[in-house]
């Protein structure tokens, strides 16, 4: 389902968005993202949000265009519109970067035993 639109309503958006008690922070970034997508394309569909998350995937990281993507999503509720787009995965990282390696280890090791002075 696709809405044509020539001019995005971006004052009832953002009453829509005051309705929904979201905080003022938000309320902006939503009413900035829904602009930027209006700057690109004429028509709110599937296939035109689909491709500007690809756009977007090239330059900012993906929580950027998830935050991009569910301001354009909550634009299409509040024009009557299903854009069922799914959001981009985000990796989890399961490590540190604060530790040091095995052999980082063995090094300090190494020199402070060759130390004269008793380390506790």
């Amino acid at each position: 389902m696709s809405k044509k639109t020539t001019e995005p309503d971006l004052k009832g958006f953002e009453i829509f968005l005051q309705n929904e008690e979201l905080s003022p922070a938000t309320l902006s970034k939503y009413v900035y993202a829904v602009g930027k997508y209006f700057e690109v394309y004429s028509e709110l569909n599937k296939q035109n949000v689909v491709d500007w998350k690809k756009k977007l995937e090239k330059t900012m990281s993906a929580s950027s265009v998830n935050g991009r993507l569910i301001a354009i999503k909550r634009y299409a509720t509040y024009m009557g519109v299903l854009i069922p787009v799914k959001a981009v995965k985000i990796q989890k990282i399961f490590f540190a970067d604060n530790v040091i390696t095995d052999e980082q280890y063995s090094y300090l090791m190494n020199c402070l035993k060759s130390d004269d002075l008793q380390w506790y």
